[in-house]
């Protein structure tokens, strides 16, 4: 089996903007583009080049914490997730930089180039398989209920206490004369 080819992509992120740097041996230098930071113009980019490059993988690398981003690169089958801790971006990139200077075009360079070069030793995030979703819905559901049945359970002993230790503090009050 040949392997797919890969291309690897930086994801800089902020409140208002995207910015990403793919790389790749079949590209003939660093292509970066400034996206807004909406599902949309990430989703109409990934399928420009899911058209230009139909039989690559896509090896996408972001700082964590960014679930909304693994929520939105995870639908695509083309994808590879390599989301970092900000503090291995911040490594790696002081060991090339000696400014120390950083914005988010080099950061999205930076992440795109840290996992062209380290990718087999970073965690990769792939998404349940259908069978794993399931079963772990499965699971999930048997546990709320069995959560629901104690609270319920643990609801009616509460009450049952109470009305005990009420009926039993009526009964003392009563027998002291109070």
């Amino acid at each position: 089996m040949t392997a797919c080819p890969l291309h690897y992509l930086g994801c800089d992120r902020s409140d208002a903007h995207l910015d990403f740097t793919l790389l790749g041996a079949d590209l003939a230098a660093p292509e970066s583009v400034r996206l807004r930071a909406r599902a949309a113009d990430v989703q109409a980019w990934l399928a420009q080049w899911r058209r230009r490059f139909p039989e690559h993988q896509l090896c996408i690398c972001f700082e964590q914490p960014a679930p909304n981003l693994i929520v939105l690169f995870s639908r695509f089958d083309f994808v590879r997730l390599y989301p970092i801790n900000p503090a291995t971006l911040k490594s790696y990139r002081e060991a090339f930089v000696v400014s120390r200077a950083k914005d988010d075009k080099t950061d999205g360079y930076w992440l795109a180039d840290l996992v062209r070069t380290h990718r087999d030793q970073l965690p990769s995030w792939a998404p349940l398989s259908p069978e794993v979703a399931r079963a772990a819905g499965a699971v999930a559901a048997e546990l709320r209920q069995l959560l629901e049945e104690a609270g319920t359970q643990s609801t009616l002993a509460a009450r049952a206490a109470g009305a005990y230790s009420g009926a039993g503090s009526s009964a003392a009050r009563g027998a002291a004369g109070v």
